[in-house]
Parts: structure tokens; C-alpha cells; sequence
């Protein structure tokens, strides 16, 4: 017996390989997104002063609410993280993370179009600098794209 999709005719035996082989990117993409988050934001809690200096180049929020807007975006990502790791309401998970990083995107797009020279984007907090760049941009799309679900 043949299973039709749309136009495509698939045999049940390929149609469960299919479904399998989908099922492995998943849990891939779901464990790579946890993990990157769990480091991102462990890097962030562990050089909060560094993090802290790094989120004011961007020059958006006021001093006085520089370090807890600092400990909560590093504590969200962690958050985030455990919350991909557990598996539980995949889709609200994959749709939170998406937000964030529509979040940084905004934040980063900002800071390029007001022109600013930032030697460290903060991705990974103070640890591992890497200047904002266009090419920072297209990495936050690119992870906006995989996390929809």
C-alpha cells in the first residue's frame, strides 16, 4: 500500500524511515540550541562584571539597570537551555528561544545602524570577543530560522 503526500507517493517502509531520520534532526537541533545556550549563558554568569561592560558598549540601557538586565538575559539563556534539555512543550521552547534571538537580532541591528564600534558582540559574554559584524547578524537569523518549529 502506497501513502500519498501531496504530490509525492511514498511506500510505508520509507515513510516511517522519513519519519525517524526526522526525528533524529530534531532531538539534534533541540540538544545543539540547549547546549550552545547552556554555555552562552554559564560564560555570561561566570564574568558577570565582564558581561556587564560588554552589554554597556551597546549604549541602549541606562547604567543603574545595566547588571540585572546583564544577570537576567545570562539567566534566560540558562533557563532556556534546561527547559530544551527536559524536552517538555518542545514547540513553546523552540518559539521562546526563537523570540531571543529575535531579541539579539534586534538589539545587535540596532547597534550596527547607529554605527557604533563594538569589539565584542557578547554572544558568549567577556570569554570569547568577537566584534559585531553583518556577519554576527546572519549567524542570529540563521538561528532564528532553525528554531521555528
Amino acid at each position: 500500500m502506497l501513502i500519498t503526500t501531496g504530490r509525492l507517493i511514498v511506500s510505508p517502509k520509507r515513510h516511517r524511515k522519513a519519519s525517524h531520520l526526522l526525528a533524529i534532526s530534531t532531538q539534534f537541533t533541540r540538544w545543539f540550541f540547549a547546549a550552545l545556550l547552556a554555555v552562552s549563558g554559564g560564560a555570561k554568569v561566570f564574568d558577570l562584571l565582564g558581561f556587564f561592560s560588554v552589554v554597556a558598549t551597546f549604549k541602549v540601557l541606562p547604567p543603574s539597570i545595566i547588571p540585572a538586565a546583564s544577570l537576567a538575559l545570562a539567566l534566560i539563556e540558562i533557563a532556556l537551555a534546561a527547559w530544551l534539555f527536559a524536552g517538555r512543550a518542545r514547540r513553546h521552547a523552540a518559539a521562546a528561544v526563537a523570540l531571543l534571538h529575535l531579541f539579539y537580532f534586534a538589539w545587535l541591528t540596532v547597534a550596527l545602524l547607529r554605527g557604533f564600534d563594538i569589539p565584542n558582540c557578547g554572544c558568549f559574554g567577556a570569554y570569547w570577543a568577537r566584534p559585531l559584524t553583518i556577519f554576527t547578524l546572519a549567524e542570529d537569523a540563521g538561528d532564528l530560522c532553525t528554531t521555528k518549529k
